[in-house]
């Protein structure tokens, strides 16, 4: 984790100049529609700084559901690594996503108000693919802009500059497959949310090294979150199950680390799952996955925190569910006010973490 603390520590000094930090948060419904993962960054920017949503899908209908942003999309047809019969993991981005042009297309943003540090950003960034070259237009803001591209293999980028709580883009030629547009800051923390519905992590080996490191290049991460499990569970989920699993998402993370040379890699354990029959309240399986990520994540040399753990041990879902109504009664999924409790205790652990990155620094340079 030094890379991302020295990032950290960088922004806190105000010496990290020309791009914010980055936080890439990869995980599934638990963190959909940005629950959790909202108020996160909003503690994160409120006390490092930084401003905007970071990343949004190009045309994931998902937004409806996000407090942190308001948008529509028109003309796109998503692909996703959860619906195999029209994906393609070689024309994916990183946010395992891609969106083919159906007739005119259009997206359009705009902030809400629900939390300070994203009713507004500085930059507006679209990526995409382009073989034959495209003309983007639209608005940032007041501002007009219209941008040619020409073709290209590789990922693109689209920025337009400008302090900004409205945003639009359209194609007025050409034709492209779009991945996502990226609201932020130049300074400061961003945190990227990608959430994916019923995915346990597996499938992001498939995306393409050339493509990650190009979005490395174009998009740097000072961390990368890694958080699945909850969809590898069952009551009768056995320990060469489950190892089989860890098996799997080993070569996840290496995948990763090739791909993000520089870039700090965090294991999240999976978080609690309740149970109405088990002593505790949470399903055994789950402690025993999380016990199996952390010594996966000791195993490939990359950082862990425990989910479960931090949500207060076993038996949380439960108690927070049955007594606060902070989740599902499924006992699997957290609800926004869920997600602000499990929020404030992942920001304590990093603050945690970067405390004692300084404290070691200045040991070390005494």
């Amino acid at each position: 984790m030094d890379h991302f603390y020295a990032m950290l520590d960088s922004v806190k000094r105000k010496q990290l100049k020309g791009r914010p930090l980055r936080i890439a948060y990869f995980g599934d419904s638990f963190i959909e529609g940005d629950i959790l993962v909202c108020d996160l960054r909003e503690l994160m920017q409120a006390h490092f700084g930084g401003w905007g949503v970071g990343w949004i899908d190009a045309g994931n209908d998902l937004t409806k559901y996000k407090r942190t942003i308001s948008s529509t999309f028109s003309g796109l047809e998503e692909h996703m690594a959860m619906k195999k019969k029209s994906y393609r993991a070689q024309e994916a981005g990183i946010a395992q996503r891609y969106y083919t042009m159906r007739g005119a297309v259009r997206m359009n943003y705009t902030a809400t108000k629900d939390f300070p540090h994203t009713s507004r950003w500085g930059v507006s960034r679209l990526y995409f693919r382009s073989p034959g070259g495209i003309t983007l237009s639209g608005h940032e803001g007041q501002k007009a802009f219209t941008l040619p591209f020409k073709g290209s293999k590789h990922v693109q980028v689209a920025e337009m500059a400008g302090v900004a709580s409205a945003a639009d883009f359209s194609v007025s030629q050409g034709s492209a497959t779009f991945f996502g547009t990226a609201l932020e800051s130049d300074g400061g923390v961003i945190i990227d949310n990608f959430s994916l519905r019923g995915a346990s992590g597996q499938t992001l080996a498939d995306l393409p090294e050339a493509t990650l490191r190009e979005f490395d290049k174009l998009r740097p991460y000072d961390l990368i979150i890694v958080q699945y499990g909850v969809n590898a569970v069952t009551e009768g989920s056995t320990t060469p199950q489950l190892k089989a699993y860890m098996e799997q998402m080993r070569t996840v993370v290496d995948h990763l680390k090739r791909s993000f040379p520089e870039t700090s890699i965090l294991v999240a354990g999976a978080p609690d799952r309740g149970s109405k029959t088990a002593p505790d309240g949470t399903m055994p399986a789950i402690k025993m996955l999380s016990g199996l990520q952390e010594q996966m994540a000791s195993d490939a040399k990359v950082g862990f925190l425990s989910i479960l753990g931090a949500m207060g041990g076993p038996g949380t879902m439960k108690r927070i569910v049955d007594e606060h109504g902070w989740g599902s009664s499924d006992y699997v999924h957290i609800n926004w006010d869920g997600g602000k409790f499990v929020a404030e205790r992942l920001f304590k652990s990093f603050l945690a973490g970067y405390d004692n990155y300084v404290r070691r620094k200045k040991l070390e340079n005494q």
